[in-house]
């Protein structure tokens, strides 16, 4: 029984990934986050202590912005609604935090935290190839409003498919490099410009601290620019169809125009409130602007224009104010400033590219990204919670 508990924590954290993009299985989706953190209050209330590092200075900027999202949502929406509208990310974020952190404190478990999130990121990839593929076959080039969701998801787990690249040996080495060079050309294939820049974020920053451990650099730069290059190449000389389509979409300038103009008023609309912001309620945000639109312009605005922010932190800023943006800003400080400074404390552990790993997809996906996106929050609540985890990380032999 005493295995069971935390065994049960674990591998539900692993459904829970393996099922966070997926969009369906929702309810066992949530049960995966439920049960686990059910059995950690249990464990806390059992040993009559918090089992968790409460005085950790991300868990106390993760609680401040789930205070922020509270409070507005309460004087907006009501003790009931505010409930309702928490529930769908804020809960959810800090009771992974509370679970992950405290459950995948030991290198082992950190470990098979790390294959996890790879093999995921890898069967995503598959699963986002086979759409690439039947589109070229089909119409010999991609639909993009089918395929470009998983630019995001292939985006956010690959530094853990670099992390499994840079840790394994021999032929395990070998056969990470598909998924690697995979994930790199898939993302490129989409044509979805921010997650290009994404990419470069994460590739720059998880280079930028190997380069310590490598001094051909450029050799593996090279060699791995020349792998997804000859991918590229075979399928636009199969289907120069998806050569037009990626170069005809970076060439737009009609979706930068609409964001400018959804930015601009969003921002405008803010001002209304300020301080605390207007509430985390999605639907009643976008039905805000789209009566503000109408009442500036004299029509709603036409289907293909954005009605959400397409930037978080604008996204932030409207929902929980100038409060909630700086919280939402501290984060990342945060997180960079003490993920980093973990690993320049323990850079030769083998573990220690994991928190880089972590500061590279949040990077990639919610501060390059995001500048032109809105996002859930959940992904980032778990890449925040398995900071925490690596804040927390316990020598081998210890318990945790």
């Amino acid at each position: 029984m005493g295995d069971a508990v935390p065994l049960t924590m674990e591998y539900g954290i692993y459904v829970f990934i393996l099922l966070m993009f997926g969009g369906r299985l929702s309810t066992v989706r949530e049960l995966a986050v439920y049960l686990p953190a059910l059995l950690w209050l249990l464990r806390s209330i059992g040993r009559k202590t918090l089992v968790l590092e409460w005085k950790e200075p991300l868990f106390i900027v993760v609680l401040a912005l789930f205070l922020s999202a509270a409070v507005s949502s309460l004087i907006n929406s009501g003790p009931v609604g505010s409930f309702l509208l928490l529930r769908k990310e804020y809960i959810e974020i800090v009771l992974l935090y509370c679970v992950i952190s405290t459950t995948f404190v030991s290198p082992g478990k950190l470990r098979r935290l790390a294959l996890v999130l790879a093999v995921t990121g890898t069967i995503y990839l598959v699963l986002g190839f086979h759409k690439i593929v039947t589109d070229l076959l089909k119409s010999g080039s991609i639909d993009y409003d089918r395929t470009r969701y998983y630019a995001t998801i292939i985006l956010f787990f690959l530094p853990f498919i670099l992390f499994e690249n840079d840790r394994s040996r021999g032929p395990a080495k070998v056969l990470w490099k598909a998924p690697l060079l995979g994930s790199v050309a898939g993302i490129l294939l989409t044509g979805v410009r921010g997650s290009w820049l994404g990419l470069l974020g994460v590739l720059g920053l998880w280079m930028y601290f190997l380069r310590e451990r490598y001094r051909n650099v450029l050799i593996i730069l090279t060699a791995g620019a020349a792998g997804v290059a000859v991918i590229i190449l075979i399928i636009v000389a199969l289907f120069p169809g998806e050569y037009k389509f990626v170069k005809g979409h970076i060439m737009q300038k009609t979706p930068v125009s609409y964001r400018i103009e959804t930015w601009k008023l969003f921002i405008r609309l803010s001002g209304e409130r300020s301080l605390l912001g207007h509430g985390i309620d999605n639907d009643a945000m976008s039905e805000h602007y789209k009566e503000s639109y109408k009442a500036l312009n004299g029509s709603y605005p036409a289907e293909d224009k954005p009605i959400t922010p397409h930037n978080q932190f604008i996204r932030t800023l409207y929902q929980q104010g100038i409060i909630g943006l700086a919280i939402y800003a501290l984060l990342f400080l945060v997180l960079f400033y003490r993920v980093i400074r973990r690993f320049l404390s323990d850079r030769d552990n083998e573990l220690s590219l994991f928190g880089i790993s972590v500061a590279a997809s949040v990077l990639g996906e919610y501060v390059i990204r995001c500048m032109t996106e809105d996002r859930s929050m959940i992904p980032l609540g778990l890449l925040l919670s398995m900071a925490g985890a690596y804040l927390n990380l316990k020598k081998d032999g210890e318990n945790g």
